[in-house]
């Protein structure tokens, strides 16, 4: 009999119920009100021909990470050696990833998306071998896909958006759709992952042959059926310094938000297990990963909610949403739980995650100029790359910090930048 710990069969339906009802909700207040967005034909194709592109990055990044520490192990590298990879990955992100992403504006940016497909496809191809130097060439690739996945697609979508003079209020249903779909295509990208490894027998090189498959599909997508764009509309010809939006003390705080916000979520995905299951205490990772996607879901459909029907300003509910995102990783860093507190915290947490995500990119969208968009959003991940690296120096390779200072930390820095936040909300503009 299988004694790991499942979490509760009633848990995944009520998430997922609970976010039907939120949309629906949404729904039918809306057309009481008559409230309810009218999108144009012209802008649903337009997100349609989006999305067919986006969902499919996600799906062959997700792919990549799926069975990624027990391929490594399957090719006899230690805890600290895969550390290290992971380490080397982020440092590429850094030094060469960044480079990439912000020259996006100048290149163009379906050159730079085209260019994530040809990344996502090498680093494929090497992490079919075993051999040290291939694995770390895969792990520069990876930097560099994890550079331009959040940075550029993100940025190609809103200049067409502008370009095509669509209303700014519907680039919102844009954002909450990136992340609802997000979470479902995570979903789908483990459950097809673990289909083919556990019940074909597939080696665990598998996924990464299915997100090459997904990049190809991506290339012939972004080659066929995108326009180029640039950060100004002289093709490559920038005039303004690519440090000059940050003397905008919005754009800064913000900055600062997210970065906290994705080391956040970086952490929490590195330690998530670990912190389960301490004590030997004994999972079913599957159980628990689905309700965590579900709970992205719920977050996104109450986001979808107040986008219509606010309750408080954006400021001040995405200040609640990281007081409250801190509280979550607080508690299971603050003393021993079990496990259905800790399921609890870390439901609740992706519940923030899903608030959180659509309304900071509704504030990137409004506060940051299109001309230097990419090169932005790329200096916001390097505050993100340098933390994975300090954590996973101090934490998996000299063991110095244990998993509870890490998430301490995290909390802690969520706090503050909820305070920072409503420090500055008077200034900032609204949405």
């Amino acid at each position: 009999m299988d004694e790991r710990w499942r979490a509760p069969e009633w848990l995944y339906p009520c998430l997922i119920a609970g976010s039907g009802c939120a949309l629906a909700l949404r729904a039918s207040i809306s057309r009481k009100y008559g409230a309810a967005p009218r999108l144009s034909p012209t802008f649903v194709a337009f997100q349609r021909r989006f999305f067919q592109v986006f969902l499919l990055a996600l799906v062959a990044h997700g792919f990549q990470n799926v069975y990624v520490e027990a391929l490594y192990k399957s090719y006899g590298l230690q805890r600290k050696e895969i550390a290290r990879l992971l380490l080397f990955g982020h440092a590429a992100a850094i030094f060469v990833g960044t480079i990439v992403a912000v020259s996006a504006d100048s290149l163009g940016r379906k050159q730079v998306c085209l260019a994530y497909a040809v990344f996502t496809v090498i680093e494929s191809v090497l992490k079919q071998s075993g051999h040290l130097y291939a694995l770390c060439l895969a792990r520069i690739f990876n930097g560099l896909a994890s550079s331009v996945l959040p940075c550029v697609f993100e940025t190609w979508m809103i200049s067409e958006h502008e370009r095509h003079g669509f209303r700014q209020e519907w680039m919102v249903e844009t954002f909450l759709m990136m992340t609802f779909g997000g979470a479902i295509a995570l979903l789908g990208t483990t459950a097809v992952a673990n289909f083919f490894v556990t019940n074909l027998g597939w080696k665990l090189g598998a996924p990464s042959v299915l997100s090459a498959g997904a990049a190809v599909i991506l290339f012939l997508f972004v080659s066929r059926s995108w326009d180029e764009n640039w950060g100004e509309e002289s093709q490559g010809k920038i005039s303004k310094p690519l440090l000059l939006p940050f003397r905008d003390k919005k754009v800064v705080t913000l900055g600062l938000v997210q970065g906290v916000f994705d080391v956040s979520v970086a952490v929490f995905w590195l330690l998530w297990v670990p912190t389960i299951v301490a004590d030997g205490r004994e999972i079913y990772v599957g159980s628990i990963y689905v309700c965590l996607m579900a709970s992205v879901m719920v977050g996104t459909s109450i986001a979808a909610f107040l986008s219509s029907f606010p309750l408080l300003t954006p400021e001040r509910s995405l200040a609640l949403v990281l007081a409250i995102a801190s509280i979550c990783l607080l508690v299971p860093a603050y003393d021993y739980q079990e496990i259905p507190v800790l399921v609890a915290m870390f439901c609740v947490f992706h519940i923030c995650v899903g608030i959180a995500t659509p309304l900071l990119a509704c504030f990137r969208a409004s506060y940051i100029s299109s001309s230097r968009r990419a090169g932005v959003y790329a200096i916001y991940r390097v505050p993100t790359d340098l933390a994975l690296i300090l954590f996973l120096t101090q934490g998996s390779i000299r063991q110095a910090w244990d998993n509870s200072t890490i998430l301490y930390t995290c909390g802690l820095a969520n706090l503050a930048a909820a305070g920072g936040v409503l420090a500055l909300t008077n200034s900032w503009k609204k949405l």
